[in-house]
């Protein structure tokens, strides 16, 4: 397919239009940009990420003739295919999806392209993987202890990537900076995981990821509360955290200090007391609504949802806060 450029100023929208109604889903395309205006090669890489999105295209080559080099190839002008150049579009993609999301799957592709059974890449794109599935299924503990590892699996693939196109060093930097702020250990140091914890609630509500945020929020509070209890968190005991729950909620409920629990004894001599309680049932009750998906009579909406998470995760930050947990790295 050949077409005429525009002489002055480009008019993309019409080239946009024209290349795809010429392209198929799928189909394998080759760019020629040897002859041209100087702004054919910004062209052709914008279409060329636009088709591989749109319609899961493959470039199959780029191809320039470089007459410039031909006194150095024995008279004869080689021909360049820079569509090695187009993967970084894909580097670039992956890692922003990665770090914006959390899902690691593009990246863990690209990281092991060949499907190798054994070596650095291998290793490096599994434990992406399974960083990814841990943010994905809200699973701070074994993000906790997977993400240790990213760095330093990161960085063995680099020194297995070609010289080439792909920035890599930028890319594992970004992704290790971002998820290393997530490592910790509640048996280990359980004050150190828990500002780790809080770091991952706020990243979920800056990343609009409501449903974890909440999630993980409510179970943070608890354990927030065993530490300054008790010096530690007790995840191996369910009914710690039961009776935590009871206690805030007895408390919630204005029962006089002698029908409340020993924990709740204890949490109603708190300065912040009351502020614990409004943080918990913001928390709580919005951690509810979101798991019964709007299958309730007068259940809010989308927007108010939003709001509620933003005045909710601003008393969780004041209250982590005066507790010392909210560490921002």
């Amino acid at each position: 397919m050949i077409f005429r450029l525009a002489t002055i100023q480009p008019k993309c929208g019409r080239y946009f239009t024209i290349i795809t109604e010429h392209i198929e889903t799928g189909d394998r395309v080759i760019f020629d940009i040897t002859h041209g205006l100087r702004s054919l090669p910004f062209l052709v890489f914008l279409f060329a990420a636009y088709l591989k999105t749109a319609k899961q295209v493959i470039i199959e080559a780029i191809y320039y003739g470089a007459f410039e080099l031909k006194a150095e190839n024995n008279g004869v002008a080689p021909i360049i295919d820079l569509s090695e150049f187009v993967s970084m579009i894909d580097w670039i993609a992956a890692s922003d999806r990665f770090v914006e999301t959390g899902d690691a799957r593009q990246l863990s592709k690209l990281l092991n392209p060949h499907s190798d059974s054994s070596g650095a890449n291998k290793k490096a794109a599994e434990t992406l993987f399974d960083v990814s599935l841990a943010t994905l299924l809200c699973r701070p503990l074994e993000l906790g202890k997977r993400a240790d590892a990213l760095t330093k699996d990161l960085l063995a693939a680099e020194q297995q990537q070609p010289d080439r196109v792909v920035p890599f060093e930028m890319l594992r930097q970004q992704v290790s900076q971002t998820f290393s702020s997530f490592v910790g250990d509640l048996d280990g140091d359980a004050k150190a995981a828990l500002q780790a914890q809080f770091r991952l609630i706020k990243w979920y509500h800056n990343n609009n990821r409501i449903i974890e945020a909440m999630t993980l929020a409510r179970e943070w509070l608890l354990s927030a509360v065993n530490y300054k209890l008790e010096g530690t968190v007790d995840i191996d005991d369910p009914d710690t955290r039961k009776d935590i729950s009871e206690a805030l909620w007895e408390i919630g409920e204005n029962k006089p200090p002698r029908e409340l629990t020993d924990y709740g004894k204890k949490i109603h001599k708190w300065s912040e007391r009351k502020q614990l309680i409004s943080v918990w049932n913001q928390v709580r009750t919005l951690r509810n609504t979101l798991d019964h998906a709007g299958y309730k009579k007068g259940a809010l909406n989308a927007s108010k949802i939003v709001q509620s998470a933003d005045r909710a995760i601003n008393s969780l930050s004041e209250l982590a806060q005066r507790w010392g947990l909210a560490i921002d790295s």
